[in-house]
């Protein structure tokens, strides 16, 4: 990202990392999906994501457009089937 939390379009990759809050019960980090929306969540697309380990993850996304802002959403789930979901509209723009 820049400084206009902006991206070149084309192939990119970027992490996040799943965790449990501070104290609480700590069941294994089981998965997490990643989707992208180029209409602010009017629609969403799955995007390939590789775990790294230890809660960490990296997803791999190829923005065809050239302009525009792209909305971010992740699913994760642990093994005691603990679920979150959070959605970020206008993630980060392309450019």
């Amino acid at each position: 990202m820049d400084l206009r939390n902006a991206v070149r379009a084309g192939r990119h990759t970027f992490g996040f990392t799943v965790r449990h809050p501070t104290g609480a019960a700590s069941p294994r980090v089981a998965g997490a999906t990643a989707q992208l929306s180029y209409d602010d969540g009017a629609t969403w697309s799955d995007v390939r994501v590789d775990r790294r380990g230890d809660g960490r993850y990296a997803v791999r996304a190829d923005h065809k457009r050239r302009s525009g802002h792209v909305s971010l959403r992740v699913t994760a789930w642990d093994a005691a089937g603990a679920k979150v979901e959070q959605t970020v509209i206008r993630a980060f723009a392309l450019k």
